[in-house]
């Protein structure tokens, strides 16, 4: 059985690397657990394509999917910050 939550993400892009600085919405823990599984550069470079800056701070929306032990995500809007 397939289960979707809507998440915000909020992310710093820099020169060390993605740094998480918020998850908010129905499933936070569950974006946790799969970022703290695979690490934020491979969690980040798996998510589908989207507007995203080379170096900075932005945030998007996205719905989240579960099924068995497979999770994906569908971007809904990514916003930069100035």
């Amino acid at each position: 059985m397939e289960v979707e939550k809507n998440v915000q993400i909020k992310l710093c892009i820099g020169l060390v690397g993605i740094c998480v600085l918020s998850i908010v919405g129905d499933e936070c823990d569950g974006v946790h657990n799969d970022l703290l599984q695979i690490g934020a550069e491979n969690w980040h470079d798996n998510l589908p394509e989207h507007d995203k800056p080379i170096e900075g701070i932005y945030s998007f929306s996205c719905n989240v999917h579960y099924s068995d032990d497979d999770i994906t995500y569908e971007i809904i809007e990514s916003m930069g910050e100035s």
